[in-house]
């Protein structure tokens, strides 16, 4: 499957803007990570020994969540799109980490039980990364996909402020609707594509640990 380089750069955008936007802004990162590893660990039914491929593992934040909750039971392959991301010195050992500017060549005859990727389907190549992740699922296998919900308020109001301030969100976001058709035209089944927002900041790190099983709700 050859590549047009606005493919990659697309992906190297997402990248990038997320592991920054969780550095920078936001208190809860930790935590918010965690929690989404233990719901990928509970959607798919994790068992030892199943593969996981991460694509667009960036810095290695959430590969960090993902090993916690595996407790190094399922090799994990993270991929990232950028040459030099600076990927935690505490998954190198544990994780065979692949910086990547070829899918799926880099990948060619290797196939994953699961794949798992957060904030990562920009509207202009969603459609070929959902291609390239499908051929490298086993039969069977399973995605979970964390994406930005457009639709929250309180993310408008962020992105308005944004591009006053002359920093825009880079991000074509996609609506809930239009993933699940996007997804299932691909040929995935059993396609699921739900909320699961949480609180923002500039709540104090106090005040969003006090709300945060309300927001996950």
């Amino acid at each position: 499957m050859q590549q047009d380089s606005s493919f990659h750069s697309a992906l190297v955008v997402r990248e990038r803007y997320r592991d920054d936007y969780w550095r920078k802004h936001d208190p809860i990162a930790e935590d918010r990570l965690l929690w989404r590893a233990q719901a990928f660990r509970h959607i798919v039914h994790l068992l030892p020994g199943r593969t996981i491929l991460e694509v667009g593992c960036g810095e290695g934040l959430f590969t960090h969540a993902l090993l916690r909750v595996s407790r190094g039971e399922n090799p994990i392959t993270a991929v990232t799109f950028q040459k030099g991301a600076q990927v935690s010195s505490d998954v190198g050992e544990e994780v065979e980490l692949l910086a990547t500017s070829d899918l799926p060549s880099s990948l060619a005859g290797r196939h994953f039980d699961y794949v798992v990727a957060m904030d990562l389907l920009e509207r202009s190549c969603a459609s070929q990364l959902l291609a390239i992740v499908h051929a490298l699922l086993v039969p069977g296998g399973e995605l979970v996909f964390y994406e930005s919900n457009p639709g929250n308020p309180i993310l408008q109001l962020r992105r308005i402020f944004s591009r006053i301030l002359g920093k825009p969100d880079p991000r074509h976001l996609l609506s809930r609707s239009q993933i699940y058709d996007l997804v299932s035209e691909i040929g995935f089944i059993s396609v699921y594509a739900v909320y699961n927002d949480f609180v923002f900041p500039p709540l104090t790190r106090r005040l969003i640990w006090l709300l945060r099983n309300l927001s996950i709700l």
